[in-house]
Order: C-alpha cells, then structure tokens, then sequence
C-alpha cells in the first residue's frame, strides 16, 4: 500500500511535532485503510481488475476512481462518474434480481498528496486522513472526553452520533460529513433506496 500522505503533511495539518515518525506512519497507514473501508473505494493510484453491476445506463462504477484509463474491454467510453460499457440485452438475473455484471481492467485512483502527478489526493481526503491518524494516536483525548476506544456511538448533549469508521472517530461529526461525497455505492443500494 502507497501512503497517500506523508509525515510532513500530517505534522503541517495538525501540528503534531512530537509522535514518532515510525508510529505516524502507521497511523497514517491504518486511517487511510479506515476511510478506504468507510468509502468503500480504493483510493490509490493502480491498475485494477473488477467484476461490476452494471446498471442500467451501460455504466459501471469501479472502486478506484478517478479512471484514467480503461485496458478491458476495450470498446468502452469514461462518463457518467464511470465506465460507459454499453449494452442494453442484458436483464437483471430473473431469479436473483440482480443486476448484469462485467469485467473490466483499467487505471484510476489518486497519486500521493504533494506529489505533483495528476489526480493527487484531494486536500479534503487528505485533511481527514490526517485528523484520523492524529485520533488515533491521540486516543488518551478521547477517552478524557468519555468515549471508550472501541466505541460504534457516541453522545454530546442532545447529538448523537453512530459511525463505523471505529469509536475515536464518532466524536467528529465532520470526519462523516467530509467523506459523505466519496462514499461508492453499489447498484443494490441504489435499488434498495428508490
């Protein structure tokens, strides 16, 4: 796994001079890893092979985004967020209900922020990825504010806050609101919220 941040970026962000930088590092590694899962995407720059839904416009949606380039199958356009692979003979499995699927390989993801090679990780991501690392090394601060590490909810006053990112990340609304854009869904929870 590339690190999409480096120590250096994380110390600008959030002033965090005096952790490791062996233990930033893996901090860094592990909150990247968290918001991959929250997003359920892959944000590192690399060629990938999938096995998509497609939906109903012809389009695919892969993991690693944004795609720069697409290997297979090769009679495909990028549009729509996606992969365009056309086709409109195949239905949904009658007995599942699940949608057609396809196979493709293609290149897409983010360059490490600060690397100056195109797409690099927006500031957004690597701001959240930064304050992530940051909580998790920090953990004695959240514990002070009464949330047991570990945590699946927390409560401040009359907010209330549920989360699967892990129980030091709860507490900051923010950390959600910031990743709602980048969460992928899939064409079942699309179905599933019509």
């Amino acid at each position: 796994m590339t690190a999409l941040v480096d120590v250096a970026t994380y110390q600008w962000v959030t002033g965090d001079d005096v952790s490791p930088s062996g233990n930033v590092e893996r901090a860094l590694s592990d909150a990247q890893k968290l918001v991959e899962e929250h997003c359920r995407r892959t944000f590192e720059y690399g060629t990938y092979t999938e096995t998509l839904d497609r939906f109903e416009n012809g389009t695919v949606y892969p993991a690693a985004t944004p795609i720069a380039s697409v290997t297979t199958p090769t009679t495909t356009q990028l549009r729509f967020g996606g992969i365009y692979v056309g086709g409109t003979g195949d239905w949904p499995d009658v007995l599942t209900g699940l949608p057609a699927q396809v196979t493709v390989t293609y290149t897409g993801g983010y360059q490490p922020y600060g690397s100056g090679e195109t797409p690099e990780l927006p500031v957004k991501l690597m701001r959240v990825i930064c304050r992530i690392a940051y909580l998790i090394l920090h953990r004695s601060s959240l514990i002070a504010a009464g949330v047991p590490v570990g945590a699946k909810s927390a409560s401040v006053g009359d907010v209330s806050v549920t989360g699967d990112l892990t129980g030091f990340v709860v507490l900051d609304a923010s950390l959600r609101n910031d990743l709602r854009g980048f969460i992928r869904r899939t064409s079942v929870q699309r179905a599933r919220s019509v």
